[in-house]
């Protein structure tokens, strides 16, 4: 088992396209994810999986979108998101900026092309 992370984009924003963490857990649940841990309304999740992170994006929206939600799903191994963290390239001089630090995320390679 690895331990993976989703973060979900599109969820819970504004007073549409929301669900509640418990039916979101229910979802991953049913789509072989383990003890998945939710952070508050975020859409955001950790848990334990057997099987490839990019595979259950593509089922993760799907189960969503049968349940009349759109959202965009990016899972990778929690090592690799802690790597990401680890990485953050700008000093940071003190908590505010700390608070503020945010990585922007891709489902594929930017295009160089105008």
């Amino acid at each position: 088992m690895s331990r993976l992370v989703t973060l979900l984009r599109g969820l819970n924003v504004g007073k549409t396209n929301r669900i509640k963490m418990d039916a979101l857990k229910a979802v991953m649940h049913r789509l072989g994810a383990r003890d998945v841990v939710t952070c508050i309304q975020s859409g955001n999740a950790v848990f334990d999986a057997d099987f490839d992170p990019r595979d259950f994006d593509a089922a993760l929206e799907a189960a969503l979108a049968a349940e009349g939600l759109r959202a965009t799903s990016f899972t990778r191994p929690a090592d690799d998101v802690i790597a990401i963290t680890e990485g953050y390239p700008f000093e940071v001089d003190d908590l505010r900026a700390e608070i503020a630090k945010s990585v922007s995320k891709f489902s594929a390679s930017p295009s160089v092309s105008c």
